[in-house]
């Protein structure tokens, strides 16, 4: 989901052109570290965004023998940072050089295992697994940040597919603000489907599609709408 998130936004803007038939953050999730401000969890595992954009990545595991990170479509970020293991059995690492202005999603190796960051509470879901998030903040990324404006809400919806056999399925639907209310209000609806590796999750975790609803409907460009993640 690289450039998913302002194809969102452009695609929010089009929907309402091309049909009449348009969040708060999910449950659970935080605000991702700003520059500088220090990382999540403890002394013993935590991630740092340091003051310049570049990132320190820390574990303890005392018993391990080689550890790496691996982030999300970043295999030059991945390859960029060497661990090394302190007294206490922390590995640490951090990245050759500030990275850009986005959202990234990671996950450790240690001795070959992936490890989810359990530190960071920020994280995602996909067909692949978890993985921990962060975010480096800039202007490039204030679109879909979470900012005072009104929000809607966000709800996991689960149905049986009958074409499918009857599987158990999910999905999100974002409703905009207001919504609860009730009312004549008649909104038209945008589909989103996520790319390979991706699930409906991922549109309201690393994608945000509700924050970039929300502030897109604040600022006017677009009419309210529903929004369906699959």
């Amino acid at each position: 989901m690289r450039e998913a998130n302002r194809m969102l936004a452009a695609a929010a803007c089009s929907a309402l052109a091309l049909t009449a038939a348009h969040a708060q953050a999910p449950v659970g999730a935080p605000a991702a570290a700003p520059p500088g401000a220090g990382g999540f969890g403890g002394a013993n595992t935590r991630l740092m965004i340091l003051p310049d954009n570049r990132v320190t990545f820390s574990i303890s595991a005392p018993q391990a023998t080689a550890v790496s990170v691996s982030v999300q479509d970043e295999p030059e970020i991945s390859r960029s940072v060497t661990f090394t293991k302190n007294d206490a059995g922390v590995w640490s690492g951090t990245t050759a050089a500030p990275l850009p202005v986005r959202l990234y999603r990671y996950n450790y190796r240690v001795d070959g295992a992936v490890v989810a960051d359990q530190a960071n509470v920020d994280y995602s879901l996909s067909n692949s697994g978890l993985q921990a998030m962060f975010e480096i903040k800039g202007a490039d990324t204030a679109f879909m940040s979470f900012k005072a404006v009104p929000h809607g809400d966000v709800h996991e919806v689960f149905y049986r597919s009958a074409p499918l056999g009857g599987i158990l399925r999910q999905l999100h639907v974002y409703t905009p603000p207001g919504y609860e209310k009730g009312g004549a209000i008649k909104y038209p609806v945008l589909y989103l489907l996520h790319g390979a590796g991706g699930d409906d999750d991922s549109w309201s975790t690393i994608g945000r599609a509700n924050w970039i609803l929300d502030n897109l409907i604040a600022e006017g460009k677009v009419k309210p709408m529903i929004v369906v993640s699959w």
